[in-house]
Formats: C-alpha cells, structure tokens, sequence
C-alpha cells in the first residue's frame, strides 16, 4: 500500500496546493501536486477536517484505484471526481 506523505500546503486564492510524496508499494516518483478548491473542500468535508487531511484522503482512494505511475504529475480534486465519480458515495455525499 502506497503512503502518502503532504510535503507542503499552501493557500491560494481558489484553494489550496499541496506537494504530496507518495511512497511504497513501488509507488517512487516524482511528487504529486494536487489542488483542493474551497468549493471541493466544503462538498467533501463542510469544514469539518483540515484541508491537507481531505487532500490525503481523495489521493488515497485514487490511488487504491490507479498506479501512481498511471498519474498526471499535477491534478485537481474536481478531475478525481470526473475519473471516479464513486467517490461521491465513498464520502458519503452521494
């Protein structure tokens, strides 16, 4: 199982931008850099977890779907919810 590791985050004006390491299971690449909107972020979590714990969950459930080599080096909450829309239901927002 790959471990996913928030390096760094930063707010933006839309949002946030995370550095996300993701390590094991062979996963040795390049960091991630994933964008969480305020709009992502209310939908998913309403304000009731940190930003970069939303932005770790959402990598993880892509990441238990898609090899981490299969990834685009920068990508955005809003396009895991296009490639995956059952993570609508696994976060319970369905």
């Amino acid at each position: 199982m790959a471990v996913i590791h928030i390096q760094r985050e930063e707010e933006t004006d839309s949002g946030w931008r995370f550095i996300v390491e993701v390590a094991g299971a062979g996963e040795g690449s390049a960091p991630l850099i994933f964008t969480l909107s305020w709009s992502d972020y209310d939908h998913w979590s309403r304000g009731m977890e940190r930003p970069s714990e939303v932005a770790r969950q959402v990598i993880e459930f892509l990441l238990a779907r898609r090899p981490r080599r299969d990834l685009p080096d920068r990508f955005d909450a809003s396009t895991v919810r296009r490639w995956l829309p059952e993570i609508e239901q696994a976060f319970g927002r369905a």
